[in-house]
């Protein structure tokens, strides 16, 4: 199930990307290389980490992360809610 969700994910990644380049939108290469290096850093990290934690510690510290990378989305969007002027 995982591998068929990061599969869809992808492929609406590229369509995307595509009508972006084709409706002429400009693309900042800059930020699309230093996403690229950091989700290639994520995946090698991953993959280095799940040989040696167990997969429920490593579902764990993801959740964990996510609520963390949430709170601080939240907070920000709340301060800007609030301070709008």
């Amino acid at each position: 199930a995982i591998g068929s969700s990061l599969a869809i994910i992808a492929i609406n990644s590229l369509i995307g990307f595509q009508g972006d380049i084709a409706a002429g939108i400009p693309i900042n290469w800059q930020l699309l290389a230093a996403l690229l290096s950091l989700t290639l850093f994520g995946m090698w990290l991953g993959t280095s980490l799940s040989k040696r934690i167990s997969g429920e510690k490593l579902k764990t510290l993801f959740g964990v992360f996510t609520l963390f990378i949430g709170l601080a989305v939240m907070t920000e969007e709340l301060h800007a809610l609030f301070n709008a002027h």
